[in-house]
């Protein structure tokens, strides 16, 4: 989540329990708060769709890097190995079969699969000379769960992506709420400068703090800046 969103629904977070807490007692006051209520209830439901989308995701690349790493370690080597020995016979096999490089995912998805028709193609001949038929056959196996790692992961970022943007929107209605209110509770609390007070804090809109430059720095993986020395005009 944006930090900005955070920072809405949290204001909107305490200018419901505020506004609960003092109720205006007129119509225009119970709408606000009621539409305040199903803003917040809809931006949680929002965060909780983004939070799986990010998770889904992760999960989904996490599952590829193991995959990747165990179809280029077990069945692409064993292709590799067979394709050069198979090429005393037939020479070309030799190019055909070539390793696949430290590709993005989608490159190597492909890679690995044009190595996979290629050995099903040369797989009698490919027997001769040590094929283990089971390697082949898990190979497959593999790439289909690359497939649905893939899907999953594309899922999740469009939800990732939809719930991003929802809360975008959404974050600007309750800030709409909240202005709306302001005015009236302002009126409300002329005469009441410690209610008045109150009201203005929860219904502030505080900013994330900036760190220090030390930590700044750190974050970054930067030295922190050098401490000005002292002013020679001085």
């Amino acid at each position: 989540m944006k930090a900005k969103s955070r920072r809405v629904i949290e204001t909107g977070k305490r200018t419901l329990a505020f506004n609960q807490a003092h109720p205006g007692g007129t119509a225009g006051d119970a709408i606000a708060v009621t539409r305040l209520g199903d803003l917040l209830a809809s931006a949680e439901k929002l965060a909780v769709e983004q939070r799986n989308g990010t998770q889904e995701v992760r999960g989904a690349t996490a599952t590829k890097f193991r995959l990747r790493n165990t179809i280029r370690k077990v069945h692409v080597d064993h292709l590799i190995r067979i394709a050069r020995s198979a090429a005393e016979e037939v020479p070309e096999l030799v190019q055909t079969f070539a390793r696949p490089k430290n590709l993005p995912y989608a490159e190597f998805r492909i890679a690995a699969g044009s190595l996979a028709d290629l050995a099903m193609a040369n797989r009698d001949l490919l027997v001769k000379y040590g094929l283990a038929e089971p390697v082949l056959t898990d190979l497959q196996h593999a790439l289909a769960k690359f497939d649905e790692a893939e899907t999953r992961g594309g899922e999740g970022r469009r939800a990732h992506i939809g719930a991003s943007a929802a809360l975008d929107a959404i974050s600007k209605q309750i800030m709409q709420v909240v202005r709306g209110m302001d005015g009236h509770n302002r009126f409300r609390f002329a005469d009441n400068p410690d209610l008045l007070a109150t009201w203005e804090s929860e219904s502030s809109l505080v900013a994330t703090p900036r760190p220090a430059p030390e930590e700044a720095a750190a974050r970054a993986g930067a030295a922190p800046p050098a401490a000005s020395g002292s002013n020679p005009a001085a």
